[in-house]
């Protein structure tokens, strides 16, 4: 094989890597639109209301390497604004590494300046689905 078509090989498989992660992201971002129709929420596909250090605080030390929180659904109501949410992570001794993605729940009172009311995050139980894990946590209030 010459080098040419070698090249010419790899940017395709990129190319159709690419485009494959762009579909299924899609996808999910669809998903979570419809979900937050449902539970009468809103869908951030970004932690842009900065709950990455609320919920680093939240887990052990051997669970907070490469901490993502994505895919916030939330919902504002006269005191509290309620999230949930996406945690990825790496779990594990540095030779058995996994990465950890479960749905979390977590509330804050609607007036951000107030520390002491946030609540304790629940993450939910491992299942398959991770929008079960979303549904599961709608279902149970956290206060």
């Amino acid at each position: 094989m010459s080098p040419t078509t070698f090249l010419i090989s790899l940017l395709v498989v990129t190319i159709l890597a690419y485009v494959g992660h762009a579909i299924f992201r899609r996808q999910c971002q669809h998903r979570f639109d419809v979900m937050a129709a449902e539970l009468k929420m809103h869908y951030a596909q970004t932690d842009r209301f900065q709950l990455t250090p609320r919920v680093r605080e939240q887990l052990p030390q051997e669970m907070q390497a490469d901490l993502v929180v994505k895919d916030v659904l939330y919902l504002q109501d006269a005191h509290r604004v309620r999230y949930l949410f996406t945690v990825e992570c790496m779990s594990g001794d540095p030779l058995s590494e996994v990465r950890f993605k479960r749905a979390a729940s977590l509330s804050e009172p609607r007036d951000r300046k107030t520390e002491s009311g946030w609540s304790k995050m629940q993450l939910a139980k491992k299942q398959s689905c991770l929008f079960k894990q979303y549904l599961s946590l709608a279902n149970h209030t956290d206060q």
